[in-house]
């Protein structure tokens, strides 16, 4: 059983080389498999709940009448390991390939600490799995969660996706390698959020729920997006974390947030977007915006007032990001965060994600590019080019070298050496670049073109910028906007 998304939310979740079929809202046999052992164990938390899903029930029914041998090992398993909590299942079945053996994913190359100390489990899984003969009951349930799928968030998703992409003007080629995965679980308690990111992958588990948990998905996805920026500019965020010690005042703050300041950092970041996404009226953004910073996401209110300065630019999310945490003034933060009055509770929805997952540090031409970005970004254009140069001794690959051009053609543009950029640019289009590059090229060439009165090769250029179909929004625009100033002036 697999939903896949629609075209629309397929492109937007479509990041790197990882096909369709990687980009998909599902349900899991091994997620569902560990779930139903650790109930039929013992575990029946909000088992009452009239928000639970009827197959939670019917399936735990089932494995009781069918009292397989094993249900004496599962029970004597879990009461031996009181501190082991939903969580750490979940993450187990995360980590899992199908049955019928249940083994860790040969791709992980290391297993998420929280579900270390339970891979034991696994045996017992495989064995209820047989001796209940849970392969017949996934298949008779699976239309269930299909079902819910289709029902409950497809189409909302779709549009949160979108929303999301468009307004961080994310790529859809995106970073390569690196995926989005959303499961439902039925076999899980109601109202509950779960994401982990493991390496490149980022899960999802929702479970049942009165209504869908649309906005807990739009806040994972945007945390998937941008916590790889706060990994990226670390440096830059580290001058900044004096800020922490105001963090560890808030009551309502999980723990993991108060140790780790570009992780608060991220989060901040999210729910602010959030916020400016949240389709409330009035003064509820601003509400919503206050209650997350008395919950001790310190920064939200900072960059939900630096929105409005990125919108009105053109750089997307991603490039533009070194400039809102270089804007951070400790000192008008700290004035923000002295008279401030913390939340008891939380009453918001936070996103976990443990720090012991967050993605490795890149190594090689990709950390070269990286820096020379960073570079870029910072006005060290010298700097810059000594680095995209360097990135171009270190590989091969045909893509890094179009990123390494692009790279330097602006750098030359900048420079003011306008034949030498447009040469670097024809250089990047023959290397065959990601959309986004290729976008952006084809724009900034039109640009040149413009500038020395080539009017009818500079309509070419916007328009083939606009043929790109992964181009974003923003290259998009310009290139409109650079289509209708060539045809005015020809006209």
């Amino acid at each position: 059983m697999k939903i896949f998304l629609t075209f629309a939310v397929s492109l937007a979740l479509t990041v790197g080389t990882a096909t369709a079929q990687d980009q998909q809202l599902d349900g899991s046999q091994s997620l569902f498999a560990v779930m139903a052992a650790y109930h039929a164990a013992g575990f029946d938390a909000d088992m009452a709940s009239g928000a639970n899903h009827p197959v939670r029930a019917k399936v735990l029914e089932y494995i009781q009448k069918k009292n397989p041998p094993v249900l004496a090992e599962l029970r004597a398993y879990v009461k031996e390991r009181p501190n082991a909590t939903l969580s750490n299942y979940i993450s187990l079945g995360l980590t899992l390939e199908g049955p019928p053996l249940f083994r860790i994913a040969k791709g992980l190359k290391e297993p998420p600490p929280d579900s270390v100390l339970l891979q034991s489990f696994l045996p017992l899984v495989a064995k209820l799995w047989a001796e209940a003969d849970l392969d017949t009951v996934w298949r008779q349930i699976e239309p269930a969660y299909t079902e819910l799928i289709a029902r409950n968030y497809h189409d909302p998703l779709v549009q949160e996706v979108y929303r999301a992409n468009a307004f961080l003007r994310n790529p859809t080629s995106g970073a390569r390698g690196r995926r989005f995965q959303i499961y439902v679980e039925l076999m899980a308690p109601p109202n509950q959020v779960h994401t982990r990111s493991f390496g490149d992958d980022f899960f999802v588990v929702v479970t049942p729920s009165p209504e869908p948990q649309i906005g807990d998905l739009r806040r994972a996805y945007l945390f998937y997006l941008l916590d790889p920026l706060s990994i990226r500019f670390s440096r830059l965020i580290g001058a900044k974390d004096g800020l922490l010690q105001f963090a560890k005042l808030a009551p309502a703050l999980d723990p993991h947030f108060k140790e780790d300041f570009p992780l608060l950092t991220t989060a901040s970041l999210v729910r602010a977007v959030d916020a400016k996404l949240t389709q409330v009226s009035g003064n509820g953004k601003l509400q919503i915006v206050d209650q997350y910073f008395r919950e001790g996401f310190i920064l939200t209110p900072f960059f939900y007032e630096q929105l409005p300065l990125y919108e009105k630019q053109e750089l997307a999310m991603r490039l533009y990001y070194p400039e809102m945490i270089n804007a951070i003034d400790l000192g008008r933060e700290d004035k923000r965060l002295s008279n401030v009055e913390w939340a008891k509770a939380k009453e918001s929805k936070t996103i976990r994600v443990t720090s012991e997952a967050r993605r490795p540090v890149l190594t090689g031409a990709l950390k070269t590019l990286e820096e020379a970005e960073d570079l870029y970004n910072q006005k060290q254009y010298a700097k810059a080019k000594d680095k995209f140069e360097l990135a171009l001794r270190e590989t091969d690959a045909r893509t890094l070298h179009a990123k390494s051009y692009f790279g330097l053609a602006r750098v030359a543009a900048l420079d003011r050496q306008f034949e030498q950029a447009e040469k670097l640019f024809e250089k990047t289009l023959e290397l065959e670049p990601e959309d986004e590059i290729k976008a952006w090229t084809l724009v900034y060439l039109g640009r040149l073109l413009y500038s020395i009165n080539e009017l009818e090769p500079s309509v070419e250029k916007y328009k083939a910028a606009l043929a790109v179909k992964g181009a974003p929004e923003r290259a998009r625009q310009a290139a409109e906007k650079g289509l209708q100033e060539a045809s005015a002036r020809k006209k």
